[in-house]
């Protein structure tokens, strides 16, 4: 039966829910009056740092109970001791911090009013002295009931807290300060942090199904949704609509945090700050899940925000929990615009062992003005890049970056593969190579065409043998650029097939590029870009054809088997090596120059050369220091 049903039910046959207002109080701390101005109305005077222990705490519908508190920052703590839960059906009030704890589980329903300065529900118990001492309060216990909202529980002033073994929001929860739900054993509620909720995690050999359950409305400065996975098979599951507007020295920030739990959304997100930028949104645990329609907004009219999901940047930031796998659907908008003007936001996907992404990231650059933002969407072992529309443009700026970071990656005519799972499991049991597989025409159309792209296998945390394949033909005719960045840790190189390119290119390798030819067509071909090339070791293998205005920075050995025109600038160890526009050589070793092909323009820095029967040179040599000619 679920928790509802259990709340509901104990009410029907309780008689303590059919009192009116709270009774049998017990002042444990304190000054406190309780008067009754009439039947429905329960008047509560109390004293900052005032403690009542109640036989019952329930308010029935067309009650009020009142708490009349000396300012908005003085606190009472509620706690029952009695068997019954707490059914808030009518309204309570407050001036100030009204704390509710009932270990027998506490329900506000569809008529319950809640408008308080600050306010705190919680099953789990906290210490009087850290309560009368204004120190952190740790909420524990053993008990298995919880927190329900399906009315509307308001701060004016301040903060709103659910907290217990299962929290359920299906109504609407406000607060000028932060909402927060935090579920597990043990909660520790730091109200002088920034992140306000800390759960302390426990092993746990049995799960429930659900730890927290937003379907509901959430809006404040701040909005905190944070679950002990250990304890739950679904930790967070956010199907309702969460809005974080900052104020005035306080962004808009939302936080879904699971440790070692799936943390699924399927509603809406929202952050913005009061300056009008974009807020801060974080959805972690060790499976995350961006479902179907969900919306992830950080978007500002004067400025993208941040959007972390599944870990921060290439899974380094030890401050942010990495997933292990990441979701996220064909449906689903991740949103860091800026909408008007300043420049796109962060948005990073990422999981350590799997991330499917086929849904949509924006970090759009201003209409008016501004530079395109920063997206990664990444992982080491298994990457799924077949998205919907991946977009850093800028219309009146510089366009901005997709990364994407494998282990090693082949980029191919096929499907973007590994496949993900049918169905709505965010981590399937199969395990992945580490190979990804990513489609050409994905790369371009949702890359190139709107991106300048980075394909890296450079990440420590991947391992691998950083290898990037490319097998397929890649054209585009923006002005954007791809660049492919080989592992630095344990490199075996950069292997290029058919690359033909309208916009630049940025090879990069600590270890070989090796560029294999076809003989019948240009394997690199920019018109109107760029070739730019940085390795240790380059090889030329035979049919190889480039044409473009290149640089070359090889500070090992250049070495091939050219049969046939290669259209740059200069001829490389014993083969011909033509050029069709300007290139720049800077090499550590020995070049030797040969062939009957021409060049238009050589410029060579601390090198020897040696020219064997180029017949005609054709253009100009410019010789900087330390350079010498045979």
């Amino acid at each position: 039966m679920g928790l509802v049903k259990i709340l509901i039910s104990c009410c029907v046959v309780s008689s303590a829910c059919l009192l009116a207002n709270p009774e049998g109080a017990n002042v444990v701390s304190g000054d406190v009056s309780i008067s009754s101005m009439d039947p429905a109305t329960l008047n509560i005077s109390a004293s900052d740092k005032s403690i009542i222990n109640w036989n019952s705490f329930s308010i029935k519908a067309n009650e009020t109970t009142n708490f009349l508190m000396p300012n908005s920052e003085a606190s009472v703590l509620n706690r029952v001791v009695g068997i019954d839960p707490s059914s808030l059906m009518g309204s309570l009030n407050s001036n100030g911090n009204v704390i509710l704890i009932n270990p027998n589980g506490i329900i506000v329903s569809k008529e319950g009013c809640i408008n308080t300065a600050s306010f705190i529900a919680s099953s789990f118990d906290i210490l009087n002295e850290d309560f009368l001492n204004g120190n952190q309060l740790l909420f524990s216990g053993t008990s298995n009931n919880g927190v329900i909202n399906l009315g509307k529980i308001s701060a004016s002033t301040g903060d709103v807290f659910l907290i217990g073994y299962q929290v359920k929001n299906e109504g609407d929860i406000q607060a000028n300060g932060v909402a927060g739900i935090g579920v597990g054993r043990e909660v520790l509620l730091k109200p002088k942090d920034n992140e306000k909720i800390t759960i302390r995690g426990h092993l746990s050999d049995s799960m429930v199904e659900k730890g927290i359950e937003n379907s509901g409305s959430i809006k404040a400065n701040q909005v905190e949704l944070k679950a002990d996975g250990n304890l739950y098979s679904l930790a967070i599951n956010n199907t309702g609509k969460i809005d974080a507007f900052g104020k005035t020295e306080k962004n808009g920030r939302v936080f879904l945090v699971a440790e070692n739990g799936r943390t699924v959304t399927q509603g809406t997100i929202t952050a913005k700050n009061d300056d009008n930028t974009g807020g801060e949104i974080h959805i972690l645990g060790k499976e995350v899940g961006v479902f179907d329609n969900a919306i992830v907004d950080a978007s500002g009219d004067v400025g993208g925000g941040e959007v972390l999901i599944g870990g921060d940047y290439q899974g380094n930031n030890p401050d942010i929990i990495n997933a292990k796998g990441t979701y996220i659907a064909k449906t689903a908008l991740i949103n860091a615009d800026a909408n008007m003007q300043g420049n796109g936001g962060k948005i990073i996907v990422w999981g350590n062992e799997l991330n499917g992404f086929y849904g949509t990231a924006l970090a759009r650059g201003g209409q008016i003005e501004g530079d395109g933002g920063f997206i990664e969407i990444s992982s080491p072992l298994g990457l799924i890049y077949s998205p919907t529309l991946v977009s850093t443009l800028a219309v009146n700026g510089k366009t901005g970056m997709l990364l994407l970071d494998p282990c090693d990656i082949n980029i191919t005519a096929g499907i973007s593969s590994p496949a993900f799972p049918a169905g709505t499991l965010i981590y399937p049991s199969t395990a992945f190579s580490g190979t990804a597989t990513l489609n050409a025409t994905d790369l371009v159309t949702n890359g190139l065409n709107t991106n300048n792209v980075t394909v890296t296998t450079a990440n420590p945390r991947s391992g691998g043998s950083g290898i990037i394949t490319v097998t397929a033909p890649i054209s585009w005719n923006n002005a954007t650029t791809l660049t492919l960045n080989a592992d630095e840790i344990d490199i075996k190189g950069i292997e290029i097939k058919p690359l033909h390119i309208n916009g630049n290119i940025i090879l990069t390798s600590s270890g070989l590029i090796k560029i294999e030819g076809t003989a019948t067509t240009a394997d690199i071909t920019t018109l109107g870009g760029s070739l730019t090339i940085n390795c240790t070791d380059l090889t030329l293998q035979a049919g190889t054809v480039l044409n473009s205005a290149a640089f070359i920075n090889v500070p090992g050995n250049i070495s091939g088997s050219i049969s046939n025109t290669l259209n740059l600038n200069a001829n490389i160890n014993g083969q011909a090596f033509i050029a069709g526009s300007n290139i720049t050589l800077s090499l550590n070793g020995l070049a030797t120059l040969t062939g009957s092909g021409s060049f238009e323009a050589l410029i060579l820095a601390n090198n020897d050369l040696t020219f064997n029967s180029l017949a005609s040179p054709g253009g100009s040599l410019d010789l900087l220091p330390n350079s010498h000619i045979q």
